[in-house]
This record gives structure tokens, C-alpha cells and sequence, in this order.
């Protein structure tokens, strides 16, 4: 299934993974560092003895997902051997295929692989590169409202048909073996990446709320389930409540440990509330409203332009910022 407008809960990295995890927002996040309290899927997925296979091609320390989303994972693999991010994603479809291969075929698994190339516009030394002509070396400092973004964007290009074909190996892998009709297999991302696509010089991530930033994909292959495409408003949120009824037998109220819904009752979100390292957000399709570390508001258009105040969704600011605190009270 394709779930083509899928937005993950934030545009940075740390914000990004833990709304895909742990299904609630991300300013929990300093309370799950301090108290080291994995996400509830990786709890559920111990209970029921699944065998976790956790490969990350950048470090799981920074940030630290050590303790937070695994902390409860033990001996958990903390780095990659390799030079550049395209090697070390080389080397964790490797240790994937050899984990896969010597599990335990009587207990159910988990994997998750965690792609780096992307981020750092990576690929391999002799890689091919397709899409022409490509920034040979990044530098920041070139970026300004007059760059022309088609050799970065190339790059960028580069770097995903790189990872696409690490996946096409994971999942070769996974049809040789005979394990395609019975694994759920869910590829998305962490956030977007923009290249001043709404012409206000932004470059990157984690510098606004837009959908260049946010929409991410989310492509899901579960045995039994027809195949299709949804377009409706869907985010990550939504992952682990849907794992967690569908796959995992939870019967409590997705309430109890998410604010998303389950992929499979089809959900259309109205909003989106989005964090990052400072800002959080109020995602709509016509808006976006900004919530500042002092509490200030301010409306943007979907490109980032200034709004008038009179145009704050005063009615969905009010339930965002109580789902904000909502977890807070039940610890």
C-alpha cells in the first residue's frame, strides 16, 4: 500500500524517529531521555519475544536513541564501520542479510535499518551516479536565494537511487528466503529535504514545517492486505498504533500510548502537530501555525509566508496543545 501523503511528525532527525516510534509527539522527548523509557512498540515487540535486529548506518548516540526508543534493547549495535555514510549503509545490508540468516526461525523478528546515505548526499566512490550533472562536493556555504539547486538536488538524486538499490537487496534477500507472505515490511523516512523549493531560501531540513520537510514516504507491504494507494492526510504517528492492533493482538485504547490512528480504519487527519529542536507546529493542509519556545503563535500559508493573526485554527490549537501535555499526566 502507498500512502502518498504521509508526513512524518517533524523535519529533523531525533523528532522524526521518535514520532515514528513512539506515536506521540516530540516534545516527550526529554522526558522518555531522562527517564530512559523505550517506546511502547519495542516494549510490546520483547514481551512477545520477537528477536530485534536493529542496524544503523549513523550512530544510535547521537541522538540518543540508546535511551530512548531502544533502551531496553541489550547488547544493542551502537555504531558502523566505514568511511562515509554510503559505505557503512553497504555494511548494514550485509550484517542485515547475515543476522536474517542465522536467527532463530522459531521465534518472530523485527529489523529495523536505518539508511544514512541520503542525509549526507553519499554515495559510493565508483557509484554511477545517474542523475547528471551533481554537486561534487557539498558546501553549505555556497547556498543562497540565487543557487542553482539542480547539481545539489542531483546529488541528492544520487544518494536515493543508491539506497533504493540497498534495498532492493534487503528485499531479493527476504524473497529468496521465503519470508515475503509473512512480514510487514514499511519503508518512510525520518523527514524531508528541501531545496528552497518555496523560493525563501531554505536548503535542507529542520528549518520550517512545510510539506517539502515533512512529507515523507510510506510504503507498506502487509501479507493479506490488498494492495492500493491512499491519499488521504496520514502521518507517523499512525505506525505504531497500527502495529500494535494489527500485528500485535493490543487490544487497549490506541489512546493509551499514541495520539495517531490505525493505517487500516483509514484515517484523513485534519492536522498534523509537528516538533523539532525548538518549534513545534500545528500542520494543516491550508496553514501552518507555529508555537515558539514562549509560547508565541504565528500563521504561515503552506509556502511560509506571514499570515494575519486572525487567521490562527483556534479550534484544533487547543486540542494539539493538550495532547502536548496528555502524557505527561498519565506517567
Amino acid at each position: 500500500q502507498i500512502f502518498s501523503d504521509h508526513h512524518s511528525g517533524s523535519n529533523s532527525t531525533r523528532a522524526g524517529i521518535f514520532s515514528l516510534f513512539y506515536g506521540i509527539p516530540p516534545n516527550y522527548w526529554f522526558a522518555a531521555l531522562a527517564s530512559q523509557k523505550p517506546a511502547a512498540l519495542i516494549s510490546v515487540l520483547q514481551q512477545q519475544q520477537y528477536q530485534l535486529g536493529i542496524f544503523a548506518s549513523a550512530v544510535l548516540t547521537e541522538p540518543a536513541f540508546d535511551k530512548t526508543v531502544f533502551a531496553s534493547v541489550p547488547n544493542l549495535r551502537l555504531r558502523t564501520v566505514g568511511a562515509t555514510a554510503a559505505d557503512r549503509d553497504i555494511k548494514i545490508t550485509e550484517e542485515w542479510r547475515e543476522w536474517i540468516a542465522q536467527r532463530n526461525n522459531q521465534q518472530p523478528f523485527f529489523g529495523f535499518l536505518f539508511y544514512d546515505a541520503v542525509h549526507s548526499y553519499s554515495t559510493p566512490a565508483n557509484y554511477s551516479n545517474p542523475f547528471q550533472p551533481d554537486w561534487k562536493e557539498v558546501n553549505q556555504m555556497e547556498l543562497g536565494p540565487d543557487f542553482d539547486k539542480t547539481p545539489y538536488l542531483n546529488r541528492y538524486r544520487n544518494s536515493v537511487h543508491f539506497v533504493d538499490e540497498q534495498l532492493k537487496k534487503v528485499l531479493d534477500d527476504i524473497r529468496i528466503k521465503n519470508l515475503m507472505d509473512n512480514t510487514i515490511i514499511i519503508i518512510t523516512a525520518d523527514h524531508g529535504e528541501e531545496f528552497n523549493d518555496n523560493g525563501l531560501n531554505y536548503w535542507g531540513h529542520n528549518g520550517n514545517f512545510t510539506a517539502t520537510q515533512t512529507h515523507v514516504p510510506m510504503i507498506i507491504h502487509w501479507p493479506g492486505k490488498a494492495a492500493g494507494t491512499s491519499n488521504a492526510m496520514t502521518s507517523h504517528y499512525d505506525i505504531t498504533p497500527t502495529l500494535m492492533s494489527e500485528a500485535l493482538g493490543c487490544k487497549n485504547p490506541l489512546s493509551d500510548y499514541s495520539i495517531g490512528s490505525d493505517l487500516y480504519d483509514k484515517p484523513n487527519h485534519d492536522w498534523i502537530v509537528m516538533g523539532s529542536y525548538g518549534e513545534n507546529a500545528l500542520y494543516q493542509k491550508d496553514k501552518i501555525t507555529l508555537v515558539d519556545n514562549a509560547g508565541q503563535l504565528s500563521v504561515r500559508t503552506p509556502n511560509y509566508k506571514p499570515l494575519p493573526d486572525s487567521e490562527l485554527p483556534r479550534a484544533a490549537l487547543v486540542p494539539m496543545l493538550e495532547l502536548m501535555r496528555k502524557y505527561f499526566q498519565h506517567q
